[in-house]
């Protein structure tokens, strides 16, 4: 790649920046970087960018490996702002961990959603809250889903909350009317909102499954997926080890495939 056309991605990703075009200057960033690793802006500035999205750790990695390059003012105070960030998420951790355990009035019992599963008296919603959720962890929910009438997945927006179907179905956003009183949803993953469609919406059963250790960002989801504590929620997890960090008296995943019939758990087992 010529020297000139390194200066136009980086000035187009510096004004989709500013414009707050985040994943189009993150992907310019990321060219840049795989022609030349050491380039000082390119992971200066994606790093700001990692800081914008609070993927803090990978935030300091950039910025350090740039100030390796050379001395400069305002990404010096930007990594100072980053690890107080760091240090300000742990301490917020340690406090949304504590309330954790007041949740319990409000989780929704297991067997309520196995015995759905067995025999589905509505459609299943796939809500995807995280744009990182690993594919087999996605189609392990598909599978857990496979006997429903219905299966429709959404995607929440990283901005704006709205929350928009699959590109294999009609897009459209998930509104309480979309969804049934036999319904069930299982909201996958915790980074972003999934707006307030669940606060006003008959849904019978609600399904949050954890993908990471992220206390607070769980209680913020738990906070919606309730519709503020109007509705029970059953907390899930991804392995035993998310279980074990949250204290919750919840079932992982495979937990749940284990109290279906042989042949749907194996289906489920299978996508791991």
């Amino acid at each position: 790649m010529e020297r000139q056309t390194v200066a136009t991605l980086l000035q187009e990703a510096l004004d989709a920046q500013r414009a707050g075009n985040l994943d189009q200057a993150s992907d310019k960033y990321e060219l840049v970087l795989l022609e030349e690793p050491n380039n000082f802006d390119a992971l200066h500035m994606l790093g700001v960018i990692c800081l914008q999205r609070s993927h803090l750790e990978r935030a300091e990695v950039l910025v350090t490996q740039a100030l390796s390059m050379r001395r400069d003012t305002a990404a010096e105070y930007n990594l100072s702002l980053i690890r107080q960030c760091r240090e300000f998420s742990v301490r917020e951790g340690q406090l949304c961990r504590r309330v954790l355990p007041r949740l319990a009035k409000l989780l929704l019992p297991a067997k309520d959603v196995e015995t759905w599963l067995r025999s589905p008296c509505g459609a299943a919603h796939i809500v995807v809250a995280d744009p990182d959720v690993a594919p087999h962890l996605l189609q392990q929910t598909r599978n857990l889903l496979s006997l429903a009438r219905q299966l429709r997945v959404w995607f929440a927006g990283p901005e704006s909350g709205i929350v928009r179907q699959d590109t294999v179905f009609e897009r459209g956003r998930l509104r309480a009317e979309a969804v049934g009183a036999h319904d069930l949803a299982i909201v996958v993953g915790t980074k972003l909102p999934v707006g307030e469609w669940a606060t006003d919406t008959a849904l019978g059963l609600r399904v949050l499954l954890m993908t990471c250790d992220a206390p607070c960002q769980f209680l913020d989801r738990f906070r919606e997926l309730s519709g503020e504590g109007r509705a029970q929620v059953l907390p899930c997890f991804s392995d035993v080890s998310l279980r074990d960090c949250s204290v919750l008296p919840a079932p992982t995943l495979g937990e749940i495939a284990a109290t279906l019939v042989p042949g749907d758990a194996m289906a489920v087992a299978g996508a791991e």
